[in-house]
């Protein structure tokens, strides 16, 4: 009988911890308290009513619990700064689509500046490109003829993709130096406050801790296998929840003290302008000038496609002249009637007889002139 009045006191006290977690650090102190009280021996009179107790206790927590996570979670009166005053935790994250016209050096200088700020590359993917492919406009910058270094350089990569992580305090910093090295098309920066949900992952760690401690008491103390066996069940979740949310917080740590930077690079040849409030002058001037050097562009690409392609364009025009012809020769052919045949061949008739009565003129001519030459008197 004590043995079965022990299991429900200890039963009840790892209900009642149970129900104490995420209260904080004063509610974990209270139910150390009111756990140390059912601890003390007692009689088997005693020993039940304390299991009632502390069975309406936790029930009675348990409640608590659920309305104040109620309350926190739909109360607009509670913020940050009331939990934790001067230390909010944000976790920033910034999106850049950016322009150069050196993808290869730009992922130099990219790599070097990442390290010198304590920062590292958590994501690369780049877009590889070849010298075969590369449009030959981009082998001129600024009107100047590029080297084969140069061309080479910048056939290697095309697009390059980053996610970066740097330290919270270099984020501006860095920022500036990819403006200043690059040419920012877009930018975009989010900052996410969690500081509320890292002060409660915090406070369940606590009371965790305080209940993993507590059950480790009651293993001391306990006296029957079937105590140790329930005090080692509720034990062996502790343990693992208290390992979960330290993980948590570990991660939440890295996203707060490194800030992410989502970084896409495309190399060009002109980067784009900044539209600025112009005159109707500097539009006619400029949308002048681009139109220009779209289709001075478009010549010369269109001289280039020539030249490489004029085998296949032989080739096909050979082959288009063929086709021509013969389709000339199959409508001819379905027009032709018995009488337009029957002319075509006396006309065909006419012209061979004519062609042989020329010939037989000149056969003629040329007997004549032979036997008037040897008649003639020889001086």
């Amino acid at each position: 009988m004590k043995t079965l009045h022990r299991a429900n006191r200890i039963l009840g006290l790892i209900l009642v911890l149970t129900m104490l977690i995420g209260c904080g650090n004063s509610s974990g102190a209270a139910s150390s308290s009111a756990a140390y009280h059912m601890a003390e021996p007692a009689s088997p009179a005693e020993g039940a009513m304390d299991y009632e107790i502390a069975t309406e206790e936790a029930f009675f927590t348990e409640d608590t619990v659920v309305e104040e996570a109620y309350d926190s979670s739909t109360s607009t009166d509670m913020t940050a700064e009331e939990v934790i005053p001067g230390d909010r935790k944000l976790i920033k994250t910034v999106y850049i689509d950016a322009e150069t016209s050196n993808l290869y050096r730009f992922d130099l200088h990219l790599s070097q500046k990442v390290a010198s700020l304590g920062g590292y590359l958590e994501n690369v993917h780049k877009t590889t490109g070849s010298v075969r492919n590369q449009n030959p406009y981009d082998y001129m910058e600024d009107g100047r003829i590029l080297t084969e270094e140069e061309i080479e350089e910048r056939s290697r990569w095309s697009n390059a993709d980053y996610v970066i992580r740097i330290p919270v305090g270099n984020l501006d910093g860095f920022v500036d130096d990819i403006d200043n090295s690059a040419n920012i098309t877009s930018q975009n920066s989010n900052v996410n406050d969690v500081t509320l949900n890292y002060v409660d992952m915090q406070s369940r760690k606590e009371a965790l801790k305080t209940e993993q401690t507590r059950l480790l008491e009651l293993m001391e103390n306990a006296e029957s296998i079937e105590d140790i066996i329930t005090i080692e069940g509720r034990l062996t979740e502790v343990r693992y929840e208290l390992e979960s949310t330290e993980s948590k917080l570990r991660v939440l740590d890295n996203q707060i003290d490194y800030s992410t930077i989502h970084l896409s690079v495309r190399q060009v040849n002109r980067y784009t302008r900044v539209e600025t409030p112009k005159s109707v002058g500097e539009r006619i001037a400029e949308g002048f000038m681009d139109s220009l050097e779209d289709v001075i562009h478009g010549i010369r690409e269109f001289g280039i496609w020539l030249v490489i392609h004029l085998p296949y364009l032989f080739v096909f025009f050979i082959v288009l002249f063929l086709a021509i012809r013969f389709l000339v020769f199959l409508i001819r052919r379905s027009k032709d009637t018995p009488e337009k045949m029957e002319k075509r061949r006396r006309k065909r008739e006419e012209k061979e007889r004519k062609k042989e009565e020329r010939r037989l003129r000149k056969q003629q001519a040329k007997t004549v002139k032979e036997e008037t030459e040897n008649h003639e008197p020889k001086n």
